[in-house]
């Protein structure tokens, strides 16, 4: 019954479990045959997710090649790169990051890509430390 799992993935998602609603959902909608049932299911599932944003405005960190003080703003991600930047954080591979987002893996590797250039990390490491000094890897502890 579509409304009932419509009731349940709302559910998840008041109790904090945004991520299980949006993969319930989404589950879902793969398994109904109906095509219009499964579209309203995949917004649910887009939906409910956590806009992964930092509770910071700004963050100011040290310049690894200056040592100069730079100030790095979280609002230069998109709501999908916050989102990637999160299970970046997690530790997930692109293949486990593209299944909880629906996503291909090669569109998560882009994403992080970007990620990269925008905030200036050289490497994965760096950008790990970046990305937790803009206040990232909090929200989905």
């Amino acid at each position: 019954n579509l409304a009932a799992v419509q009731s349940a993935v709302l559910a998840l998602a008041a109790q904090g479990h945004t991520f299980d609603s949006a993969r319930l959902a989404g589950d879902t909608a793969r398994a109904v045959d109906d095509p219009a049932a499964a579209n309203a299911l995949l917004k649910l599932a887009r939906s409910v997710r956590i806009p992964a944003r930092p509770d910071q405005p700004r963050t100011s960190t040290d310049d690894p090649q200056t040592g100069a003080k730079q100030v790095i703003e979280p609002r230069a991600l998109s709501d999908r790169e916050r989102e990637v930047a999160e299970l970046v954080l997690l530790g997930l591979t692109y293949r486990e990051i593209g299944a909880r987002l629906y996503i291909s893996a090669k569109t998560v590797e882009h994403h992080v890509a970007r990620i990269r250039r925008r905030i200036g990390a050289r490497s994965r490491s760096e950008l790990l430390s970046m990305l937790r000094a803009m206040g990232h890897g909090q929200l989905l502890v």
